[in-house]
């Protein structure tokens, strides 16, 4: 469980946006992998000198780090942004859609001045997606024009420091091909699920796991992974040690779809559940069981790090109705045959009418 609260939630947050798994991040630092994992549990705190490598190996502000005042990061320059891998050729968008486990704060007329520098090409792109997320995040009116600057109208000031949606995050998702180059389903069992909150951005972790393809254009053109089902709280629908085949959602406001299955997973879990989307009204999924002797609960979007929505399952568990109907009806007669019988035996010990 990581330390969403603390020193360690906040390098966790750092390392998740960064897209650095554990190992790489302790090389950065000079410590163990083990030595990291404990950190962001908040099992152990780090020393000075791992703080202090911290702030200027990935040049955050000291402040954030320690306390989560302030912003993360002070971007200024394109090349800040390549630095940390933010601003790439494959995907050039400031950072806006990059992964993260907690909220930040991003300096807009930072963003824009960076921007400002690209080439010509790159600028609209950009800047709509600036807008796209100062939109969702309901904090500017207007749009993106070389400068950005949201009224706060309670105060009569003016702020630049505009809270990024968390619910437009992504992150890279890590696959393994077969011989083709085609992309695995991806096998999560029920033993390996304690493990996949921690380590699924792992290429080690997700190497390691089983893997196979299908056939057929319903698993094309998307990333999948097949989760195992653990206790009943999804029957009738699903049982023990089914699998479920789930694609990769993104941009969840718009494609969580009410009452429908997913699976959701969180820092100290997996479900799979019907999802109701509050994500907009109150930034929460609901999950619902389909057995009704199970509670609804309610998530803070923040708490969730992936949702997959459940496309397909693979069950060795069938309800066979039709035995189950012929079951009864042999019950049924052999009752009637019983009461035949009784009325039969009554009949016998009647005493006859003398004539």
């Amino acid at each position: 469980m990581k330390d969403k609260h603390g020193i360690g939630g906040r390098l966790y947050t750092l390392r998740d946006w960064c897209r650095l798994t554990q190992t790489q991040m302790a090389e950065k630092l000079d410590i163990s992998r083990s030595g990291l994992s404990q950190i962001e549990k908040g099992i152990t705190a780090p020393s000075l000198d791992i703080i202090m490598k911290v702030v200027s190996k990935f040049d955050i502000n000291y402040e954030w780090l320690m306390d989560g005042t302030g912003m993360i990061f002070k971007y200024t320059n394109p090349d800040v942004l390549n630095k940390h891998g933010i601003l790439g050729a494959e995907d050039a968008n400031m950072g806006l859609d990059k992964g993260t486990s907690t909220t930040f704060s991003l300096d807009v007329n930072g963003v824009l001045s960076a921007i400002e520098q690209l080439p010509d090409s790159k600028k609209d792109e950009l800047k709509g997606k600036l807008n796209q997320h100062l939109a969702l995040n309901g904090s500017v009116d207007g749009s993106v024009d070389g400068s950005v600057e949201s009224a706060d109208k309670t105060k009569g000031t003016k702020n630049t420091d505009v809270l990024v949606p968390f619910e437009v995050r992504t992150h890279p998702l890590l696959v393994t091909v077969d011989n083709a180059g085609n992309e695995n389903i991806t096998m999560v069992s029920t033993a390996a699920v304690a493990g996949y909150p921690s380590h699924y951005m792992e290429p080690e972790y997700i190497r390691d796991l089983p893997a196979f393809s299908l056939p057929g254009s319903g698993f094309r053109n998307a990333t999948f992974r097949c989760f195992q089902v653990r206790g009943n709280s999804m029957a009738p629908t699903f049982h023990q040690d089914d699998w479920v085949i789930a694609s990769y959602v993104d941009n969840w406001p718009q494609n969580i779809k009410n009452g429908y299955i997913y699976v959701v997973v969180t820092p100290e879990t997996v479900y799979i559940k019907r999802l109701i989307n509050r994500i907009l009204d109150r930034q929460s999924v609901v999950i619902q069981s389909d057995n009704e002797e199970y509670d609804t609960q309610e998530i803070h979007a923040l708490d969730v790090l992936e949702i997959w929505y459940v496309k397909a399952r693979l069950s060795f568990k069938f309800p066979n109705t039709r035995f189950a109907a012929h079951r009864r009806l042999g019950e049924l007669e052999a009752d009637v045959s019983y009461l035949m019988e009784e009325m039969r035996k009554l009949r016998k010990e009647e005493p006859k009418n003398p004539v």
